[in-house]
């Protein structure tokens, strides 16, 4: 399933529907890998079932095409993974107009979505909510995939597909971190299969439901609205709500990494199951629990994730410790410390605290970040 290469050229923006009006501003974007176009199929039958229709919308609905070269010719990216370009330092120098010399294909790309997110952005009329449509290289189900923000958990737990927590801790420069730093709300969705046309429909739904629980349709005003519903609800069958990210097998150049033909998203493992190869040998599985995500293409530097399921009761404690202001007192547990001229940054010693700080800085509401200077340091999140 590719865009037609004889097509006219992408447009950025696919539809603008509601301009000026007061209300949730709903922002999706699709296609920042140029081999996924299924989100941007999807945005498009969406929007022109909307302009037919012409249900009243309570807000603003804004759809994007991320890469639009890489999309006109079904590559996943030229020159750099436009999903790891929104690093601070990349975004501060976005932010300071400066240009990199020499500048790639996805340099301008992501220039040219900046500047057009931050328009929209500063014309918001009421809360902005950003979803950004995926779809992964392995056969697997429909899923979501979320910032770990009260916010964020608020508004993903009215969908009702599978949902992975953490992954943004495991990889860098990803779009909706970003714009999470912003303070506004996010939400990922990996429809399925890139070739497989029932993603197109997965994403439809999504959007469709996207539309809803943002506020801007009523629910009478969402055509086919018990499909949607139906359709993701399948995508959730026989797996756990809600599976925390816990481990990521990283590729580099020359690793000549390949997985092990048949593994598919979601399929639970066991420890020490054989998973992959590369140029050092077999790579096993490092705990029990399911396989995300594993790469079946020739681009990409995520060989696969490890998740293990998410009891209920820990959101609902993590929720409770968040209001009640406990994470304000993190910094005086054992072997923590705030991080010099950064009071949301917490410095933990990992001969004091390795194995149990992750678990414990997340139900307090902080992400992992890069170590320094010989310590884990957790950042906190805006919730």
């Amino acid at each position: 399933m590719t865009l037609a290469t004889d097509q006219r050229r992408i447009q950025r923006t696919l539809g603008d529907l509601g301009e000026g009006r007061v209300g949730p501003l709903l922002v999706a974007v699709a296609g920042l890998h140029g081999n996924e176009p299924a989100g941007v199929y999807a945005l498009q039958r969406v929007i022109d079932r909307l302009e037919r229709d012409r249900p009243e919308l309570r807000g603003r609905f804004v759809a994007f095409a991320g890469n639009t070269r890489a999309l006109e010719r079904n590559v996943r990216f030229f020159d750099l993974d436009m999903n790891r370009a929104w690093t601070r330092a990349r975004m501060e120098a976005l932010g300071r107009g400066e240009r990199l010399q020499p500048e790639g294909v996805e340099d301008v790309e992501q220039r040219e979505l900046w500047s057009a997110l931050t328009r929209v952005f500063g014309e918001a009329q009421g809360p902005v909510i950003c979803i950004d449509l995926h779809t992964i290289s392995a056969a697997g189900r429909p899923f979501a995939t979320l910032g770990d923000t009260l916010r964020n958990r608020d508004f993903a737990l009215r969908f009702p597909m599978p949902k992975l927590l953490g992954i943004e801790e495991q990889i860098e420069g990803g779009l909706l971190e970003w714009v999470s730093s912003l303070g506004h709300v996010t939400l990922g969705f990996e429809g399925g299969q890139h070739d497989d046309p029932e993603s197109v429909r997965a994403h439809e739904a999504f959007v469709w439901q996207a539309l809803e629980h943002s506020g801007l349709l009523r629910p009478s005003d969402v055509p086919d609205r018990l499909e949607h519903d139906a359709c993701l609800q399948r995508a959730g069958r026989g797996i756990p709500g809600i599976i925390e990210v816990r481990h990521r097998h990283p590729v580099r150049a020359g690793d000549g990494f390949r997985m092990e033909p048949g593994w598919h998203h979601f399929q639970p493992v066991e420890k020490g199951t054989l998973l992959a190869h590369d140029a050092s040998g077999p790579i096993h599985a490092i705990e029990s629990g399911y396989v995300l995500l594993p790469l079946y293409q020739g681009q990409g530097d995520d060989g696969f994730f490890l998740g293990r399921a998410v009891n209920p009761a820990w959101l609902n404690l993590s929720r409770w410790l968040r209001r009640s202001g406990a994470s304000d007192l993190a910094h005086w547990l054992p072997g923590v410390r705030r991080k010099d001229g950064d009071p949301s940054t917490l410095q933990v010693d990992p001969a004091v605290a390795q194995w149990q700080a992750p678990g414990v800085f997340h139900l307090l509401g902080y992400r992992r970040v890069r170590p320094g200077d010989g310590v884990l340091e957790f950042t906190r999140r805006q919730e």
